[in-house]
């Protein structure tokens, strides 16, 4: 009967045994299921806010380009009319271009008269015309 109870015993413990090794293991696994799962979590609001961040960043460019093409676009349509119909503006506009105009005229006609005293000194210094010097 000892030995029967012995042996009931043994089995039962080892049974425990097992079952504690057993439930060690999956609590081990639990634990790293539940790291895991925190891991993606917060990975997972990491990518929201990424999300968040650049859907942000796209309005705030999208609404920059729109206002900057409205800026061009109004530049274009209205600065040839507020120079027609401001005088004082026509006027500047007009005085600044015939500015630039005589300017270059001066220049121009400066390097012209370069030119044709260089061309009257190669003439005069020519060989043929040495003996009407």
């Amino acid at each position: 009967m000892k030995e029967c109870f012995n042996r009931q015993t043994q089995i039962i413990m080892r049974r425990c045994d097992s079952l504690k090794n057993e439930s060690k293991n999956l609590l081990q696994e639990l634990r790293c299921r539940s790291f895991s799962y925190a891991q993606q979590k917060k990975e997972n609001q990491v990518m929201k806010q990424n999300i968040q961040l650049q859907n942000y960043q796209e309005t705030q460019i999208t609404q920059t380009a729109k206002l900057n093409l409205k800026s061009i676009n109004y530049a274009k349509k209205n600065s040839v009319s507020s120079y027609l119909q401001n005088p004082a503006y026509y006027n500047k506009l007009l005085t600044s271009v015939t500015k630039k105009r005589m300017s270059l005229q001066s220049i121009a006609s400066k390097q012209y008269s370069i030119k044709q005293e260089k061309s009257m000194w190669k003439i005069v210094n020519q060989s043929d015309f040495h003996g009407f010097k």
